[in-house]
């Protein structure tokens, strides 16, 4: 029994489905443990007459494949989002110096204001300055 949970496992199965057998699974098949095979599959691709350790051995290089396949779609999708991660960075990083190079902007306008309203006050003093000695 172990060793029948343990190839449960390896296909796949959750915790819930290890305990099912043939004849107690919700589903109610009799063959849920047996391998199914697809005969009019075999039967259109013409393997019909392979022996059965050939269609063994063609199942598990499709298995490896389809393994292969599903870790090469794996890798080119964390790339895929190395990538949008690092356009997002690059992206947040022009938006910072934007708004860096606004602001020195708007404080160099700010001290210009500053600088124009003082000059602006002083004139103003002075002019008082004159009158009032008159």
């Amino acid at each position: 029994q172990a060793k029948e949970i343990k190839k449960r496992k390896e296909m796949g199965w959750d915790d819930e489905e290890l305990n099912y057998t043939n004849t107690d699974n919700p589903y109610g098949d009799t063959h849920l443990l047996e391998t199914f095979i697809w005969h009019k599959k075999h039967e259109k691709e013409g393997t019909t007459h392979l022996s059965e350790a050939e269609k063994v051995r063609r199942n598990q290089v499709k298995r490896e494949e389809m393994k292969r396949e599903l870790a090469s779609v794996k890798r080119r999708r964390q790339e895929r989002e190395q990538e949008r991660m690092a356009r997002d960075e690059e992206r947040e990083m022009m938006q910072r110096e934007k708004e860096g190079a606004y602001y020195q902007e708007w404080e160099k306008q700010e001290d210009m204001c500053i600088v124009c309203s003082l000059t602006f006050v002083t004139d103003v003093l002075e002019f008082q300055k004159i009158f009032n000695y008159m």
